[in-house]
Parts: structure tokens; sequence; C-alpha cells
């Protein structure tokens, strides 16, 4: 029995000397400069696989970005490291050829620290987001490694890049390495460095299994003639104490995946001191948090493209007005050229009535821009606009979406609130889509500057659509107060750095997020109902903030909704990680309700 343990040990420690330490990730600077998160994200780490940043984390490419570095080197000079490379995708228009500076036939992973690239290339032809796997297989002799790495590039129309060709680096050995006997194909020769280090590490494995053997046998002659009271091997429990540990905090359930995934939650963060709630893993923080555009810069579409003749609407009902504006539900005759022929589409439409200026009218059409071209489940899609015509002069300008039979989300819930239940898993569903359109803007650079449960739209089968805020200072007037420069603000809704400046990023649009969560959760609710809007500024800087709404759980508020009020806009949740939590607490809770 002694000898077998000797035996595994020797074998034990043999394999820790000489398997591949790998490493494999993407360096802080490049994960800045992709999606902002900050640090680097390892996939292989001295060999050992980060499997859930292999296999469930999904990073998107902006439309801007064409180019992904990976850093690589394989730290283990004896056993050789091979590699293939494979990019998978579904056949798009919008998507070029892939290149990169690796052999895509495979090749020898280097032995020093290098850089290697990815070149993903729109064509410009479409406006498109394509699902990438990029397939690495790394083989060491002791053990190989799958990685399918995933991606969502985002290709915009009249945007193609322009296509650097990289020079592939060398599969193997070189004809001339081969014909001067340098390297054989199956017997590759070690350089005098390395074999010094092997001796070395022969030498240490040697007297590592020495002292281990002398360490068991002193052991042994101890214990001769006691009784083993706790059994022939000590053992530490797995609740033992660690270096370096905080004070016991009792975590939650969704706090303790957030663990099991190696990610900090709001919660603990707020805790410890740490500026960013999800750090390792989750998309975080980019420069365009700091200043971001409201516009897409390669915007493909027009307000002029997009054109209809305003007597193809015809007005059914008026669903909602204002002082100089109206929603309406109507229908449109479009052409379909895959019917070829004009087909009628339920539409909701925008328009302003007689008594409106012009600097009115101009603000309605400015506010539609902002979702102008994209297309998403949960974004309240334009169809097209009518700006008024010398040949139509009784026909007023208006604006045609799609959701022709949705409902705004703050009139649901205040509904909800009287004449039915909706459950707590519909709340958050709702919560949900929220992001995944919020996401969508942010993908393609825009800040809504304005999201609120009024900007909402909802089906009757729940389906939301956050839309633009035109009309909406019309609409819901007190929900708007003038603010120091005398513009009309949502100042509730609001984070607290814009209300001294107006420079809008995404992580205001996670404050303002943070807002129409607790009004979901509320059910419909206005916040900071009995505060002046004046003495809202001065409230939030003394650390004030809306209280948890009666029917929330506590999780749902304290890691959730209230991380999104940090004062210090990059220590909030990003629009990504809200996803990733919230859709483990809504699992968490759908196998109870």
């Amino acid at each position: 029995m002694r000898r077998l343990f000797f035996f595994v040990l020797l074998h034990t420690l043999f394999l820790a000397a000489y398997s591949a330490k790998l490493d494999l990730y993407i360096s802080a600077a490049e994960q800045n400069r992709i999606s902002g998160a900050p640090g680097e994200l390892w996939y292989i780490k001295d060999g050992v696989l980060n499997d859930y940043a292999v296999r469930t984390y999904t990073i998107t490419v902006a439309s801007s970005i064409s180019v992904l570095r990976f850093m690589w080197q394989k730290k283990d000079p004896i056993v050789e490291g091979r590699y293939f490379l494979e990019v998978k995708h579904d056949p798009n228009d919008a998507f070029g050829e892939w290149s990169s500076s690796l052999n895509k036939g495979g090749g020898l992973i280097p032995e020093k620290l290098e850089e290697f690239n990815l070149t993903l290339p729109c064509t410009g032809k479409a406006n498109a987001e394509i699902d990438l796997t990029i397939l690495l297989t790394i083989m060491t002799g002791g053990r190989d490694y799958k990685l399918p790495l995933k991606r969502k590039k985002i290709c915009s129309q009249r945007s193609s890049d322009v296509v650097v060709e990289v020079t592939p680096l060398p599969a193997g050995p070189s004809k001339e390495d081969q014909l001067l006997g340098q390297i054989d194909a199956r017997n590759v020769a070690v350089p005098w460095n390395t074999q010094l280090w092997a001796i070395f590490g022969s030498v240490f494995v040697a007297l590592v299994i020495v002292a281990f053997a002398a360490y068991f046998i002193l052991r042994k002659n101890r214990r001769k003639g006691s009784h083993a009271e706790h059994g022939a091997m000590g053992m530490v429990p797995l609740n033992g104490t660690l270096t370096g540990h905080r004070s016991p905090v009792a975590l939650t359930e969704t706090e303790l995946i957030y663990q099991r995934q190696g990610i900090e939650s709001p919660r603990q963060s707020l805790l410890s001191g740490s500026r960013t709630a999800y750090e390792y893993g989750m998309p975080q923080h980019g420069p365009g948090d700091v200043a971001a555009s409201s516009v897409v810069p390669d915007q493909a579409v027009t307000m002029e493209d997009m054109q209809i003749d305003g007597s193809s609407v015809e007005i059914l009902e008026t669903i909602a007005e204002g002082t100089f504006s109206a929603v309406q539900r109507g229908i449109w005759v479009a052409y379909d050229p895959d019917r070829g022929c004009n087909v009628p589409e339920d539409v909701r439409i925008k328009t302003v009535k007689s008594v409106a200026s012009d600097a009115q009218i101009h603000i309605m059409l400015s506010d539609a821009c902002l979702l102008l071209g994209l297309r998403h489940d949960n974004v309240n899609c334009l169809l097209g606009t009518f700006f008024g015509s010398a040949d139509e002069p009784d026909l007023l300008p208006m604006l045609v979406y799609n959701g022709a039979h949705h409902s705004n989300l703050r009139t649901l819930l205040d509904s909800s609130n009287r004449k039915h239940f909706l459950p707590l898993t519909d709340l958050i569903l709702l919560g949900l889509q929220s992001l995944s359109g919020l996401e969508c803007l942010h993908q393609h650079g825009i800040v809504h500057k304005d999201i609120a449960a009024r900007n909402c739209l909802v089906s009757h089968d729940l389906n939301l659509q956050i839309t633009d805020s035109s009309l909406s200072r019309d609409l819901f007037p007190d929900d708007y107060h003038c603010s120091a420069d005398n513009s009309n603000r949502p100042i509730k809704w609001m984070a607290l750095e814009l209300l001294s400046d107006n420079e809008f990023t995404r992580m205001s649009d996670v404050w303002s997020w943070g807002v129409l969560m607790w009004e979901i959760m509320s059910f419909g609710s206005v916040p900071f109902v009995e505060i002046d809007p004046g003495d809202v500024k001065q409230l939030l800087k003394e650390g004030f903030r809306l209280e948890s709404p009666p029917d929330c759980p506590e999780e749902l508020y304290m890691n959730h909704i209230s991380p999104c009020w940090q004062l210090e806009p990059l220590a909030r949740p990003t629009v990504e990680a809200l996803i990733y939590g919230i859709s483990h607490f809504h699992a968490s809770i759908a196998h109870t309700v």
C-alpha cells in the first residue's frame, strides 16, 4: 500500500511538473477597448480553464471595431502545444470573410508571451447582429482544450471595414529548419537552456519526493503506540478560516450564484468598499460611458429616407392627447416587395395638432431620430415619417411606428394596481425586456436620456418595447420640470451628475433604468412624489434614495435596483451585468412561485 502511495505521489508530481502551463487571455487594455470591462479576461491561466468565461460569456463587438486581440503563451518548453482555429457563423451579407494573424490550418503555440489577432469585417451591405463562435482547439499532449469563444458582431449598413491583410504565423518549422536537422517532425529537439531547466525541475521533484517520504516516516514513528483519535489523516474543514477573511455576511441565493461564477454581487461590493458592482467576467465600463454619443455615427437611415405618402395612413382612433400633440392608432398601406402588392399594417401614430408651433414640431422630429433604423423585439421601431407637403396641406406631420396594440407601461401599471394583479415573475420580465432594449441602444452607441415607464410600451402578452421620448413632455407634463438652464427635464428620473451638467452617458441611463424598475415594482408610482423638484439634487447629494416598494423583494432592491443609484457613475452596474444578475434572480424565484 505504501509503495502504491509513493507511486501515485510520484506520478502526480511529474504531471504537475511537466503538464503544459498555458495562458490565454484578453489584456486589460483590450477588454476596456472592446467592452469597457476593467481588468484582464482569462480563458486559461497556468493550464486551468475558466469554463464560465469560455462557454457562457458572450462579448458584443461594436460596428466600429473589427480587430480582436488575444494574448497567449506556453510556459512549459518541454511539452509541445499546437492549435487549430475556426470561426463559425450563419451566412450573412453584412459580414465579410474573417482573417487572423494565426494560420487557419493550425500551428505551434509560442513559448514567449505573444499577441494574435482576429479580424471580423463588416461589408456595409446591411444592418445586422451576427452571432459568432471562435473555435480554438489547443493540444498539448497531456491535455486538449476546446474553446468555443462567443461573440456578437454588430454591423451597420454603409460602414464597411477596410480589411487589412494580416500575415499568418507559421504553422510549424520551416523546410530549411527541417533540412538542417534542427527540428524533427516527430521529436522536437530541446535547446540547451531548456534542458538545463528540465534538469533543475527533475532535481526539484526528487527533493520534494524525499521530503514527503521523510515527513511520512517521521509522522508514522511519532504515532507508534498512540491511538489515532481523529483518524489517520487530518482534514481542513470546508468552512475553515482563510487569510484575509472578512467579517461574515449572510449571502442570499443570488449572491451565492455570483460567488460560484467568481462575480462579486452589488451588495458585497458596497460592503467591501469596492467601486464596481460586478467585476469579473462581465462587461463593465468603457470610455463611451463617460461621454457616449446619443447618435449612431454611421447611421445608415435618415428621416428623409423614411418619408411616406401621408395619404397612405388612415387614422382609426386617438389613444392619448396632449396640449399640442396626439397618439393615434391607424392603418398604413405600404408596398410589400416580397408579396408584390400593397399590404395594410396596423400602426401607432404620433402627430401634432394644428396649434403646434414649428419649434414643437421640430422637437418631435428631433426626438424621433433617436431610434432611427433600429430593429429589435424590445425597441419600438419607427416605420415611416411624413413632414407635410404643399400637395396635402390638410395633413399634419406624423411619425408611424409598429406596436399598434401596445399600451403605455405607465397606464398599464396604474390599472394593474386597481383591477388585476401582475405576478412578481411578470414584473421582473418587464424589467429584463427593458434592459434588453436598452442593451441594443448601447451596443449601437445610443444613449436614451429619458428611460422611464412613460417611454415604454407593453402588449397584451407583455412584450415590452422602449420608445423614443417624442411628445412625452406634452403627454406627461407633470413628469418634467424646469431646470436651472430653463430646459424641461425629467429631474426625478435623472442621475445626480446630470443635475449639474448635460453630459449624458450609458451610466446615466442605468440610473434612470433603476427608477424605471422602481416604477414597475411600485405599480406606476411617481418617484419622489412629495419632494419639490428643486430639492432633489441636494437630497441625492446627501445620500437619500427611493425606498424599496412595499412588495419588492429585498434581494431585488438591494442587489439590482439600488446599485444603479451609486454616486459614482463607474460604480453602477452595466446593462449587461444587470441582465445577468436579474436573470439569475428570476430563475431562482420562478421555481418557488
